[in-house]
């Protein structure tokens, strides 16, 4: 008995979901509370006492799948930065950094790459090859 490509994909293919998840009504609650500090757990509470009837799981991928912890806390931590760089100072620019052009040559030359407990600043240099087999052999 065989059954051809086309009978079974007929007999086996679903039709086109358009079942609208339970959550999706309580979509903008969720996220309040989410951006409010609620745990998912407190949330799942919230729920069963709207008579929603779900796993706990079901709400962690559904959070998940929607990217609602992440709206939540990027909107929060954008609330966070515009409070906290309000009180910031104003700094004005000073010319008293700028080098001259015979110093930029030599800075782009060379690199501060830390303090030691000197409090002198290592350099690097660019050598060439030759310089470099001189420095190793000393």
């Amino acid at each position: 008995m065989s059954v051809s490509v086309e009978e079974f994909m007929k007999k086996n293919t679903k039709p086109n979901s358009t079942k609208v998840s339970v959550l999706k009504k309580f979509e903008d609650d969720i996220r309040t509370l989410l951006k409010n500090g609620f745990s998912t757990p407190k949330i799942y509470d919230f729920l069963q006492q709207n008579g929603v009837k779900i796993e706990i799981i079901t709400l962690y991928q559904y959070i998940a799948r929607h990217n609602l912890r992440e709206n939540a806390e990027t909107q929060q931590s954008v609330k966070t930065v515009k409070k906290s760089t309000s009180s910031l100072p104003v700094v004005k620019k000073s010319n008293e950094n700028r080098l001259p052009e015979k110093q930029k040559d030599s800075v782009s030359k060379t690199s501060t790459i830390g303090q030691p407990e000197n409090k002198k600043d290592f350099k690097i240099k660019k050598m060439s090859d030759e310089e470099a087999k001189q420095w190793l052999n000393g």
